[in-house]
């Protein structure tokens, strides 16, 4: 992008003045006064800054990668990122927190640390009280909250492709998940496995048109309607595949530092049962099946029912021990990687000039005015 802009270039070659290697670079800046300046100044513009630094800066990049107070800067992004969610206005910022986090979520160091921070209360979640919790659950609540506020309101493929990427990075990493945390992603599949068994079981057209068989405009819209329909339930089936290889690796390397989101995988078993038989899901699905009749028998072992929750937490965190592994089908890794596309002045040009246009004091003649910047990356597996 602009590869001959004197000023980018300028931002993506420079180093830390306390650096000891000697290097060409255009300048030099304290690195550790930069980072403490985006951690407690994080707004949409330096949002841009972060995300140019991260990726085109190797030297900012390696030292934000290296720090042990990550959470520094992770905290006000998912703060950010849980206010704008819902606002179509800011989805274009959403996009750049969403991007942020995920090239974030590409470091195995990262994903391990951010479940050894902890936050004694998160003031500014609105939805119930958080607290003693680590920024890595902090990080799935609210990265299923946006999948969730994204399909209720917004739904844009590109959001919730994102979320799920960064949360399939971080899958197998996850370590003692807070209680809310398990439920938000047990629940959210709890949502779409309702919804696609409603949509699977609808009734649409099954004959397709051809160029012999003229129709009336009435039996083109309700062959255009059968197309759209096909499409969302292919979409809903795409992140339900997802979130249950997000399970299915948390709980091939994890499961045992993991209690609660066995806790919720019990809780809600009915779910699961009903697409043992789908074919994208099956495989999946009877991995989840396996974990739960294992814990479920071990319950039975323990007492009759009713069984309290602390009960049930504990025989699970007893019974981890001896979970045979060998039950569960392997799957590949999930790594996911942050590509930008091949123009992405397509998406920046326009989004910069709207925060000029939004945050200059110069007028501007409203009807000169005319940006549309659209999403411009995209993930990619590897």
């Amino acid at each position: 992008m602009c590869g001959q802009n004197p000023y980018r270039r300028s931002l993506l070659q420079f180093t830390d003045e306390h650096s000891s290697r000697k290097t060409r670079a255009p300048f030099s800046l304290n690195l550790q006064k930069l980072y403490l300046s985006l951690c407690n100044n994080l707004s949409e513009q330096t949002t841009l800054l972060l995300y140019l630094l991260l990726q085109g800066n190797p030297h900012v990049a390696s030292f934000i990668f290296s720090r042990s107070d990550i959470d520094l800067l992770v905290v006000p992004l998912l703060h950010h990122l849980h206010g704008s969610s819902q606002q179509p206005s800011s989805a274009h910022h959403v996009y750049m927190l969403l991007i942020v986090l995920l090239i974030f979520s590409q470091d195995d160091c990262f994903n391990k640390s951010i479940h050894e921070l902890h936050l004694q209360k998160v003031e500014w979640y609105s939805e119930r009280s958080l607290t003693n919790i680590s920024v890595g659950s902090l990080m799935v609540i609210v990265l299923v909250r946006t999948i969730q506020a994204n399909i209720s309101h917004i739904q844009d493929k590109y959001l919730h492709t994102n979320c799920l990427a960064a949360l399939a990075n971080m899958s197998s990493h996850f370590n003692s998940l807070h209680l809310d945390a398990a439920q938000k992603i047990v629940t959210l599949f709890k949502q779409l496995a309702k919804k696609y068994h409603r949509m699977t079981q609808k009734t649409t057209p099954t004959t397709t048109p051809t160029s012999a068989t003229p129709l009336s405009p009435d039996s083109e819209a309700v062959f255009r309607e059968s197309a759209d329909y096909s499409t969302e339930v292919g979409v809903v089936e795409e992140i339900l595949v997802m979130i249950l290889e997000i399970v299915n690796s948390c709980l091939a390397h994890r499961l045992a530092t993991n209690p609660h989101l066995v806790y919720c995988l019990l809780y809600q078993r009915e779910v699961f049962s009903p697409l043992h038989t789908s074919p994208p899901l099956m495989d999946l699905v009877r991995n989840i099946l396996s974990v739960v009749e294992f814990f479920s028998k071990k319950l039975e072992e323990s007492g009759p029912s009713p069984y309290s929750s602390p009960f049930v937490l504990e025989t699970i965190i007893r019974c981890s021990a001896t979970w045979p592994h060998h039950r569960l089908r392997v799957f590949p890794e999930l790594k996911f990687r942050y590509v930008e596309e091949a123009q992405p002045e397509e998406f920046f040009v326009p989004y910069v000039w709207t925060l000029v246009h939004k945050n200059s004091p110069l007028y501007w003649q409203q009807f000169h005015v005319s940006s549309s910047p659209s999403s411009s990356s995209s993930t990619t597996p590897h």
